[in-house]
């Protein structure tokens, strides 16, 4: 009996520490779960009348929806997050928030340059723009702003005295065809191009993509690309680094736009509703010397990785960079009702060589990280903490130098304080929220600027390695040659898929 009863113990014991060990594993909120499902069983199993007809969810979650707003809209992205990472059930205000892609700012819409020493000259205006409605043209000379003069100025001094909030009005006086007039101007959301392009010599050119914004990005970039390529580069290198993604047919545009060979099958998508594969090939519409540079990052995701992926396994490119994201679904945006919009996958997109890449990303060819370390500052000047700065004096340069640090002085500091240096000075102190000082620096300002210069200081700053990289190989490949070579089309399987 002894024996038997011992045995009952241990095998007590033993299931004890079983379903101890099972519950440990699991979160508090599948404990829960699992004890309501059980709780239910029971009352199946016991009460009268078998199962009972009434829906306790239903009438729990209603009790839940009644006692706080938030949850409904939160259940549903539970539900839609289940069957699908990328799905989202959003109100109109946190959608118009979410997938607003387009970059903008508050401005005029005008592009200003140095003509001559000390003249800044509108060189565009943005079409649609405050400015353009106001009469202003390209070609006007800059006189003043808001009554200031801007005699001496540069593009950037210019440029701080037309930041104003949305809304605000400002004061531009102008030189055209020899007279004088002023001209106002109200400060309005401006769009900004996605795609940014310079010179890096030696037949290499750079193409930045933020984000892959339908017809704006595809005109933007081939007019880039076209015009670059045109003046003799043989080298592009196309920065995707912190690109989301956005249109697809903005990316497939600009692929086809680049794919010298036609007919070539370049993306495929197998498509949810109706089901049914469609393939994306070439018209032969591109050139392409040497191989494109692609920089990439963490995150590069979406569209920007079809880009990457598409031209790498074509053999038109190769990558530099981290791996990207990984996101390898596309989303159709479709309203509910009047209030609400859900964005759902239906697409799954496959690149030519590799198939799917979701959740894998695209691998660099060059992987190189980014180098971090402290703010690196020359050798500064002893800055006095109980002086201002006035006509003259020590502390003229060594607030100077500071000024240039934190991006408010565009001169070579010297010991002579003029109206470039006042204009910093009142820069720095707007940002910083200081009483104006015109023509000194009072001794708050003075250690505000030293404040912020320590902080710079102590802010860790990221070297550009990638890009560095990048243009190392783009001058090598531009002097000795590394022409793109398509792969084969029997490589282009699209995974198996």
């Amino acid at each position: 009996m002894k024996r038997k009863s011992m045995v009952c113990v241990i095998l007590a014991l033993t299931l004890a520490l079983g379903l101890f060990g099972y519950a440990k594993d699991k979160s508090r909120g599948e404990q829960d779960y699992d004890r309501v499902v059980e709780a239910g069983k029971f009352f199946f199993t016991h009460y009268l009348d078998g199962k009972p007809t009434a829906d306790p969810v239903k009438d729990w979650l209603i009790t839940m929806f009644e006692k706080d707003e938030t949850l409904a809209d939160q259940f549903i992205n539970t539900m839609y997050q289940t069957w699908d990472p990328y799905a989202y059930y959003l109100n109109n205000e946190t959608y118009s928030e979410a997938f607003d892609l387009s970059p903008s700012r508050v401005g005029v819409g005008i592009t200003l340059e140095e003509t001559a020493a000390g003249t800044v000259t509108i060189t565009s205006v943005t079409v649609g723009s405050p400015a353009e409605t106001a009469g202003l043209r390209a070609g006007d000379i800059i006189r003043a702003v808001n009554g200031k003069s801007v005699a001496g100025y540069n593009p950037q001094m210019v440029g701080d005295l037309l930041r104003a909030e949305i809304g605000k009005t400002t004061s531009i006086r102008i030189l055209r065809s020899g007279r004088e007039q002023t001209v106002s101007v109200t400060h309005a959301v401006i769009p900004v191009s996605t795609v940014s392009a310079r010179r890096h010599g030696g037949q290499v050119c750079y193409i930045r993509v933020s984000t892959f914004n339908g017809t704006d990005t595809f005109m933007d970039f081939t007019n880039a690309y076209e015009t670059l390529t045109s003046e003799g580069h043989s080298t592009v290198i196309v920065d995707l680094r912190d690109n989301p993604g956005g249109s697809l047919s903005s990316v497939t545009n600009i692929l086809n736009y680049i794919i010298p060979e036609k007919g070539v099958p370049y993306l495929r998508q197998r498509l949810a509703s109706p089901a049914e594969t469609k393939t994306r090939t070439s018209d032969g519409l591109g050139w392409v010397d040497n191989k494109l540079l692609i920089l990439t990052n963490e995150n590069t995701a979406s569209s920007a990785e079809i880009f990457a992926g598409v031209l790498q396994d074509l053999g038109y490119a190769e990558v530099v960079g981290t791996k990207t994201y990984g996101k390898g679904y596309a989303q159709q945006h479709l309203p509910i009702d009047q209030d609400h919009t859900a964005v759902i996958s239906y697409a799954e997109l496959l690149l030519p060589v590799r198939g799917s890449y979701d959740g894998e990303g695209i691998i660099p060819d060059h992987p190189v990280n980014l180098y971090i370390t402290t703010y690196k500052v020359p050798q500064l000047h002893a800055l006095d903490l109980n002086s201002g700065v006035y006509a003259t004096g020590k502390n003229v340069r060594a607030v100077e130098e500071r000024l240039s640090e934190l991006g408010y002085f565009y001169f070579t500091p010297d010991d002579t304080a003029d109206f470039r240096t006042w204009h910093a000075i009142s820069q720095f102190q707007l940002a910083q929220e200081l009483p104006q000082t015109d023509g000194y620096c009072d001794a708050k300002t003075v250690a505000a600027i030293d404040a912020a210069m320590k902080t710079l200081m102590e802010t860790p700053v990221a070297y550009d390695t990638q890009f560095q990289k990048a243009l190392m190989l783009a001058r090598a490949y531009a002097a000795r040659g590394n022409p793109a070579t398509p792969i084969s089309r029997e490589k282009i399987t699209f995974g198996g898929k």
